[in-house]
């Protein structure tokens, strides 16, 4: 018997059509509402469900692509004291992932806290800065650090 998953279990994540024997499908999946019959009525659900899933990713995906090339214009600049016994442009600190989060909603992005990954930059220089948004779509920022005299 088919079964259209409703909720995600063991058997399969939902939207998923498994077919498993008929005493199991109605004395467990359909039993406690984690399945329903495989008809055309549920099925007609099903495709709308699937439709809807799909224009809403292809929505985020667009607005992520829209924010990528906003993003990629951003240029933040620090100043940070050096440690002048080093002789390499090492600063006495360090420029963190936090930091540029609150400088991009600053300037009006508001990215999810992950977006980002961990970075630590703490060299005098221009740095690129690599996040992810929506569905793996990446977007550069150039980051840079000059001396505070």
């Amino acid at each position: 018997m088919k079964v259209i998953i409703i909720k995600d279990n063991k058997d399969g994540k939902v939207n998923d059509v498994i077919d498993v024997s008929p005493g199991y499908a109605s004395n467990f999946l359909i039993k406690n509402g984690l399945g329903v019959p495989y008809n055309k009525e549920n099925v007609k659900l099903l495709n709308k469900r699937l439709e809807a899933i799909a224009k809403e990713h292809e929505i985020k995906r667009q607005h992520a692509i829209e924010l990528k090339s906003q993003l990629e214009k951003v240029n933040l600049t620090y100043k940070l004291k050096v440690n002048h016994t080093t002789g390499d442009g090492q600063t006495h600190h360090s420029i963190t992932t936090k930091q540029i989060m609150a400088s991009l909603a600053d300037s009006g992005f508001h990215l999810e806290k992950h977006s980002i990954e961990k970075i630590h930059l703490n060299y005098i220089g221009n740095h690129k800065i690599v996040g992810k948004l929506y569905d793996g779509i990446e977007f550069h920022i150039q980051v840079r650090i000059e001396e505070d005299v």
